[in-house]
């Protein structure tokens, strides 16, 4: 009898720390990720990430928020710092890639703010997060310049004299290697992107020479200028049209969309900048 009593105490244990587990695990549904309870902080505080159109928000339950505000998102030892902004009818906070790649590694997230009128610090565990952000990633189509035009800026159609200034001094160096080959290389076009956060964008087109840049006949470098730095030449690329990502950033750069000129119904390439220069991190169907 006292066998079979122990084996039912070892057994309810066992019942009761696989709930306890399950219940600290990540949850997904279709179009969203919850997370467990606060492991420290507020204890009834939550939060769930929705993902629409490749746009992943977090929703805060219970906790104080407020437009504007500034916040940070901390995981493990990366710190993220971020800002509460409206959408979908709530105040949440958007997370770009760096930070999602982040809560699928880590171990715990701390969500925090110190604004007066948003004050709030909670601590979560990420067990699960992995599996239940990649399963929602499946449904959710990712935006691109064809289904999210306003967020997507490319270069105004002709030109201004002040990029044709600029261009004509940052691609010197290209115009002056092209000439060894084509003499008839030129400036065809130049034209900046301003982005509401500071960020300036040159794109430009160099050509015509087949010789040089193939059948489509132009090669276009793109230069940029951080709010407070010096331009900088950051790619070049032949036969692409150019889009900045006016939302979204990685490793402080904001990231750009490609899509080649020629092709039935080209795909979307994103670039990212890796910390030394912009790399291919992902194509989007067309």
């Amino acid at each position: 009898m006292r066998f079979f009593a122990q084996g039912l105490l070892v057994a309810a244990a066992c019942f009761c720390i696989g709930n306890g587990a399950q219940a600290q695990s990540w949850t997904h549904s279709a179009d969203r990720v919850t997370a467990p309870r606060a492991i420290s902080g507020d204890p009834s505080g939550g939060f769930e990430i929705v993902c629409f159109q490749g746009e992943w928000i977090m929703y805060l339950f219970g906790l104080p928020t407020a437009e504007g505000a500034a916040a940070t998102i901390s995981i493990d030892d990366q710190v993220f710092p971020v800002q509460i902004i409206y959408g979908n009818g709530s105040d949440g906070i958007q997370l770009d890639d760096a930070i999602l790649e982040a809560l699928r590694a880590g171990r715990s997230v701390r969500v925090s703010s110190s604004n007066p009128s948003s004050k709030f610090d909670s601590t979560y565990g990420l067990r699960g997060s992995s599996k239940a952000l990649n399963a929602v990633a499946v449904r959710c189509g990712a935006p691109t310049p064809a289904t999210a035009p306003n967020r997507y800026k490319s270069p105004p159609a002709g030109s201004d004299s002040e990029a044709i200034t600029l261009a004509s001094t940052l691609f010197r160096p290209m115009l002056e290697d092209a000439h060894q080959t084509d003499p008839q290389v030129g400036i065809a076009s130049a034209g900046f992107i301003n982005l509401e956060n500071g960020w300036r964008f040159l794109v430009s087109d160099l050509g015509p020479s087949t010789s040089l840049y193939g059948i489509v006949g132009f090669v276009t470098p793109i230069a940029a200028q951080p709010p407070s730095g010096d331009w900088r030449i950051v790619d070049v690329k032949v036969g692409v049209a150019v889009y900045i990502d006016a939302q979204n950033m990685t490793n402080g750069y904001p990231n750009i969309v490609y899509q080649n000129v020629r092709g039935a119904n080209p795909p979307w390439n994103v670039w990212t900048w890796n910390g030394q220069k912009y790399a291919l991190s992902r194509t989007i169907q067309n």
